[in-house]
C-alpha cells in the first residue's frame, strides 16, 4: 500500500505553523458540538443554568390545577388562621359597620384592630377618653369597644357624656376593664355600658356581642 508521505508532511508542517487564536477556535467548534449533544440531542444547545430554552417553571402557585383542587386550597388557607370553633363569619354587607376601639395600650389597640379588620369590620381607634369623644362625634361609628381605664378622662366618664348627649345616646357601648368584680360590673352598666367584658377575654367572645349589638338595629343619630 502506497503511503503519500508529502501530503503527511505538510499537514504537519501546517498544524505545526499554525496560529494560537486558530487553535481556540477549533476548540470551541468543538465544545460547542458537545454541549450541543449533552443538551439532548443536535441543534438544542443548554443555555446557562442548564435550562432549556422555553421551559421555565411557572411561578404561579396551583397553576395548572383543576378548578376544583384550586378551591380546596382556597379554602385551606383562608381557614388556617384560626380553629372552625374560633372564627365567626364576616359580614357581607358593601358599608362594613365602623367600630371605634379605646384603648391606651398600643399593643392591645393594634391586636384588636387587626383581628376587627380580619373579621370584615372597618375599625377607628384612640387612646383615650378624650381622643375618643372626638371620634365618635367625628367618625360616627356604629359601635364603641372601650376600656375603663384611660387617661385624661376615664371609660365611666366617657360612657356617661355619650349618654347625656341625643346624637349619641344609642351607640352600642362594649366595655372592657382588667377590674374583675360584681361592683365594677354595675359601675358600667350604670354609666350606660350595654356589655360588660372582663380581661382577659375571648376575641371570639367580644366579635360575637360586637354582631349582637349591631343586630340591634342601634346606631348614632347623625
Amino acid at each position: 500500500m502506497e503511503v503519500d508521505v508529502a501530503h503527511d508532511e505538510v499537514a504537519v508542517e501546517r498544524r505545526r505553523h499554525r496560529r494560537p487564536g486558530e487553535r481556540r477556535r477549533d476548540q470551541g467548534q468543538g465544545e460547542e458540538r458537545r454541549e450541543r449533544t449533552t443538551a439532548g440531542g443536535a441543534g438544542h444547545r443548554a443555555p446557562p443554568g442548564g435550562r432549556v430554552a422555553g421551559k421555565e417553571p411557572d411561578p404561579t402557585p396551583g397553576r395548572g390545577l383543576p378548578p376544583a383542587r384550586l378551591e380546596s386550597r382556597q379554602a385551606r388557607a383562608d381557614n388556617s388562621g384560626a380553629s372552625p370553633a374560633h372564627r365567626t363569619e364576616a359580614p357581607m354587607t358593601e358599608n362594613p359597620p365602623l367600630i371605634l376601639v379605646v384603648d391606651d395600650v398600643p399593643v392591645v389597640l393594634a391586636a384588636l384592630r387587626m383581628r376587627l379588620e380580619d373579621e370584615g369590620f372597618t375599625v377607628i381607634t384612640a387612646r383615650d377618653g378624650v381622643e375618643a369623644l372626638d371620634q365618635v362625634h367625628d367618625g360616627h361609628p356604629d359601635l364603641m369597644v372601650l376600656d375603663l381605664m384611660l387617661p385624661r378622662l376615664s371609660g365611666e366618664r366617657v360612657c356617661q357624656e355619650l349618654r347625656a348627649d341625643p346624637r349619641t345616646k344609642a351607640l352600642p357601648i362594649i366595655v372592657l376593664s382588667a377590674r374583675v368584680g360584681e361592683t365594677e360590673r354595675l359601675r358600667a352598666l350604670a354609666a350606660g355600658a350595654d356589655m360588660f367584658l372582663a380581661k382577659p377575654y375571648e376575641v371570639h367572645h367580644l366579635v360575637g356581642e360586637i354582631r349582637a349589638r349591631l343586630a340591634s338595629g342601634r346606631r348614632v343619630v347623625a
